[in-house]
């Protein structure tokens, strides 16, 4: 076999450049591709009618908060139903978040944000927007709550 090791493919390992090094070498160009990839995979994911009714008008609250609550009511709003289950992930750690994605999407449900406080039991942790929206607007019809996160 001609061509000897450079054409050889390798284990990651000691001789490898890894994942890290690549990252380095990558183009932000190419990153931004990347993440303009993802956005738009996510966008094409939502229903139709979810798309349609979100087009109308930019939803943004006043902080990340109260913006996470805004999109899981107009969410409830376009699918025309309370949902019977929510996520809820701190807004201050962003991989809790990102990790709670797939979660929420296998079971068709909306994400809020909480604060970390550190103290168990502490109700300063919901913020306003997510209190007024379980309460007032859901009228308490959410079943589930599950955190994610720690």
């Amino acid at each position: 076999m001609a061509g000897g090791a450079e054409n050889k493919i390798r284990r990651p390992g000691k001789d490898s450049t890894g994942m890290k090094d690549m990252a380095e070498r990558m183009p932000a160009a190419q990153i931004a591709g990347i993440l303009f990839v993802f956005a738009a995979f996510v966008w094409l994911m939502l229903p139709l009618s979810v798309r349609a009714d979100m087009e109308e008008g930019l939803i943004a609250g006043n902080d990340r908060y109260e913006t996470a609550a805004m999109l899981a009511a107009a969410y409830a709003e376009c699918t025309g139903e309370v949902p019977q289950e929510v996520i809820v992930v701190t807004g201050q750690n962003f991989p809790d978040a990102l990790s709670a994605n797939a979660l929420a999407g296998a079971r068709k449900c909306p994400i809020l944000l909480c604060r970390r406080t550190g103290r168990a039991g502490d109700a300063s942790a919901l913020p306003d927007p997510v209190v007024k929206l379980l309460k007032e607007t859901w009228q308490g019809q959410v079943r589930t709550v599950t955190f994610v996160g720690g």
